[in-house]
This record gives C-alpha cells, structure tokens and sequence, in this order.
C-alpha cells in the first residue's frame, strides 16, 4: 500500500472539504467519496481513505491555519470513516455493492 505524504496547501484542503462535502450533500456513494471507482480494491480504499484522513485531522488543520468552525472538516472525516467501515470489511463490502447495482443483499 503506497501513501503520499501530505502537500496541500491550506487553500488546497479548503477545496477539497469545500467539494468533498458537497458530494456528501448529493448523497454520493462511499467510493466517489474517497475518490475512487466503484469497486475499487480493498487496498485503494485504504490508501485513498489515509490521505484524505490526514488531511482533515484537527492537528493538521491547525498547522495550515484552518479552523472548522462550521465542522465540515470533522463531518467529511466520520463521513470518509464510514466510508472506509463499509467498503473494507467483505460482508458489508458486498452487501453494500448490491445496494448500488440495486439489489436487496443477501442474508448470510
């Protein structure tokens, strides 16, 4: 598993929680919520869920000087939690891609 090391800049994560959410608030699904293709691999939703977290720590935040007044920050990070949650662990992996091809999932 590769992860870059972050290199936003403070306007560059303002972006990116400022879009991030706003796919949050068009309901989009958990991959093109970490930025990824559906059905992406167990090791890109790590790796993708890792940058994207470190970015939106509060210890990071206030290094670049952004405050999370309106919690955006923290909401995109339990969003992107749950997120990662779902898409790594198989049974909820599956069943939560049978709801986005529009099947009812399976009972175990």
């Amino acid at each position: 598993m590769t992860v870059r090391f972050s290199t936003l800049a403070a306007r560059e994560v303002k972006a990116l929680i400022s879009a991030r959410c706003a796919l949050l608030d068009r309901g989009v699904d958990h991959f093109r919520l970490l930025d990824l293709e559906v059905g992406a691999p167990v090791e890109a939703v790590w790796s993708a869920y890792l940058e994207l977290a470190r970015y939106l720590q509060p210890d990071r935040l206030a290094q670049l000087g952004i405050t999370d007044e309106t919690f955006e920050a923290q909401r995109l990070l339990a969003q992107a939690g749950i997120a990662f949650t779902t898409l790594t662990d198989p049974v909820r992996r599956g069943e939560y891609l049978a709801t986005l091809r529009g099947a009812a999932p399976s009972a175990p």
